[in-house]
């Protein structure tokens, strides 16, 4: 009767640290999945200044060369990736057809911890876009009425600039920059060459620069030594 017991105890001893290894393994997991989905870049530059995208946000980084040196993954496992050579930093952002450019030659890459969502809002009657606590916009719906004003106005035929960025200056190339205008198309000017972008499509350059759009050919012309710039567009008959 005592042995019969004692098993009996043995039995619901295993079979209580059988329950409680398994609720602690799905505990760790719930919190491992948390703080994936609360990870988020920011970007330190040397003098302090940050940058940050909502968690969720893709990118990658390229040296010099075009040559992919930083994913999320790598990331994610360095926690921390100081930028001692220059790379570009593609930003893959969730308002934007195209990605926001960094030149960095220092400062460093950091992976970000937040305990707050990342949930979109809906858009106001104005044109200011909601803003999470990342100070981004944050809905689709506001994404999509920019992208048809900016339809809107590709049929008025009025072609402007919306957005100038310049970085590094090199005494042979000049100023990397990139341009973004009003008929959806940007042009990023890097180390004396040049590539365009239009809803996310890469458009074929010609020359110094002819660029074929969906709507006609955007004739652009850059100066980097001194940053001059002006253009036409000619629509298709």
């Amino acid at each position: 009767m005592i042995v019969v017991l004692n098993e009996t105890i043995k039995e619901i001893i295993m079979k209580k640290t059988y329950v409680s290894s398994i609720l602690l393994f799905f505990i760790l997991c719930t919190c491992v999945a948390e703080t994936n989905e609360y990870s988020y870049l920011k970007i330190i530059l040397n003098n302090q200044e940050t940058i940050s995208y909502p968690p969720g946000t893709s990118f990658i980084a390229q040296d010099v060369q075009g040559n992919t040196v930083l994913s999320p993954d790598d990331l994610e496992q360095l926690k921390i990736y100081n930028i001692v050579q220059p790379i570009t930093l593609f930003v893959f952002v969730s308002w934007n057809d195209e990605p926001d450019v960094h030149e960095l030659k220092s400062g460093k890459l950091v992976l970000g911890k937040t305990n707050r969502s990342y949930k979109k809002s809906s858009p106001k009657k104005d044109k200011t876009p909601p803003k999470d606590h990342f100070s981004r916009p944050t809905d689709g719906d506001y994404a999509r009425s920019i992208k048809n004003e900016k339809s809107n106005k590709k049929k008025n035929h009025k072609v402007y600039i919306t957005k100038e960025r310049y970085f590094s200056y090199d005494e042979k190339t000049g100023y990397n920059a990139s341009l973004e205008f009003s008929n959806g198309v940007v042009f990023y000017y890097r180390d004396g060459k040049a590539t365009a972008w239009q809803d996310g499509n890469v458009l074929d350059i010609k020359g110094k620069y002819l660029v074929k759009t969906a709507d006609g050919l955007f004739k652009i012309s850059y100066r980097p030594k001194t940053k001059e710039m002006w253009w036409v567009f000619e629509k298709d008959k």
